[in-house]
């Protein structure tokens, strides 16, 4: 037969502070009893410390996950920049190609675009380049 669940007697001696702490949190927590909040109040305690103590270990795992996420975030930026710049590629191969521009207006224009990206912090539109 299993014992009945059996509890130890400690004597308890706090500070007016405390225990006017105690009685606040028995009436936020709705405990019939300062034994029950004073129990509860020891098991979130050891919990935290049990926390910190794993915090190491815990930071470590949040870290390999972060690691993973940027791993993966930064293979699928470089395959999408591939992909763009074959399509510019593509575009300019038919741009210079319509236009049959020589190579003193193809380095003017290549300073102008250098120069508007940079004033614009690389944040271009196609309303910002008919103005």
């Amino acid at each position: 037969m299993q014992k009945e669940n059996t509890k130890q007697t400690f004597t308890v001696r706090l500070s007016e502070e405390t225990a006017n702490l105690c009685m606040a949190g028995m009436a936020m927590d709705d405990c019939r009893s300062r034994n029950e909040f004073i129990e509860k109040a020891i098991r979130y305690y050891a919990g935290y410390l049990s926390a910190e103590k794993n915090k190491v270990v815990l930071g470590e795992q949040i870290q390999k996950v972060v690691e993973s996420s940027v791993k993966s975030s930064e293979s699928r930026l470089s395959n999408q920049s591939f992909r763009m710049a074959v399509e510019l590629a593509k575009l300019q191969r038919i741009m210079a190609f319509y236009f049959q521009m020589d190579e003193e207006t193809l380095t003017e224009l290549h300073h102008l675009c250098q120069r508007e990206v940079k004033s614009m912090n690389g944040t271009l539109s196609l309303e910002d380049m008919i103005k």
